[in-house]
């Protein structure tokens, strides 16, 4: 398990968009990838997703808080640290996730999927889409605790 562990914080800390060829270590050829915003198949696809992806990204770091396993199959729960050209005036924000990744017997990722917020990722950044959308989650989150 530990290997595994530690390849996916390595892969994490390393790839920045630019490095795409970085991914031939990680992924297998027919991976399957999914995120909220698409869903692929094969490494190249993979590749020219990331690098539109990464395209305004000027920072990235991925904090770890927990990372599991049954079998081949790891969860890694994570907040991102990200700041993009276009997403909150390129100030640094947190969005939080958790990447499921499926290992192959010769360690490569045969499938990853990504669940996270892509409201708290990109609607929330846009200034005033974000501040109605921040109001509402208030709204809602003082209804159900019980406050109105």
């Amino acid at each position: 398990m530990e290997n595994y562990v530690g390849k996916i914080k390595l892969l994490y800390a390393q790839f920045n968009g630019k490095n795409l060829d970085l991914l031939d270590q990680y992924y297998a050829g027919d991976v399957s990838f999914r995120d909220p915003v698409t869903q692929i198949q094969g490494l190249e696809n993979l590749k020219q997703y990331y690098s539109h992806a990464y395209q305004y990204v000027n920072s990235i770091e991925f904090l770890f808080s927990d990372i599991w396993h049954a079998d081949e199959r790891y969860c890694a729960e994570w907040e991102m640290k990200l700041s993009a050209q276009g997403l909150n005036s390129g100030k640094i924000f947190s969005v939080h996730g958790v990447s499921i990744l499926h290992f192959d017997s010769q360690g490569l990722i045969r499938r990853h999927q990504d669940y996270l917020d892509l409201g708290e990722m990109v609607y929330e950044q846009i200034p005033i889409q974000g501040y109605v959308i921040k109001a509402i989650k208030h709204r809602l989150n003082v209804k159900a605790a019980g406050k109105l």
